[in-house]
């Protein structure tokens, strides 16, 4: 399916009062099972990481960034976000969406 967009859905919670996040690192992995036993829980020898991707938080306003006060009474930021993966012949292009906001492409390392 080149250049059909696939969107994976995360979540984080970091604390506000560490400040507004700066970068988020998410790990990418992918199942090498050559049947249909559903999607894995942990890493193992059929489960490999495919790539880790850094988006930079600093572009998003911190006026933008949903909060929430959890059970333990603190605060924490609230980001629920996508990255978006394009796949062409020769390369793959990541992207961050927040908010259903395109912030360009983010950091790929290949593992």
């Amino acid at each position: 399916m080149e250049r059909q967009p696939v969107r994976i859905q995360l979540t984080r919670t970091p604390l506000v009062s560490d400040g507004h996040p700066s970068k988020i690192e998410t790990q990418i992995f992918y199942c090498v099972a050559a049947d249909d036993t559903g999607a894995p829980f942990y890493e193992d020898d059929i489960v490999k990481k495919l790539v880790v991707v850094t988006a930079d938080l600093s572009v998003i306003p911190s006026t933008s960034l949903r909060k929430c006060i959890g059970k333990d009474g603190l605060r924490y930021y609230d980001l629920k976000y996508e990255i978006e993966i394009t796949y062409y012949s020769a390369s793959t292009k990541y992207e961050l969406i927040y908010n259903r906001k395109n912030y360009g492409t983010v950091h790929a390392e290949q593992v």
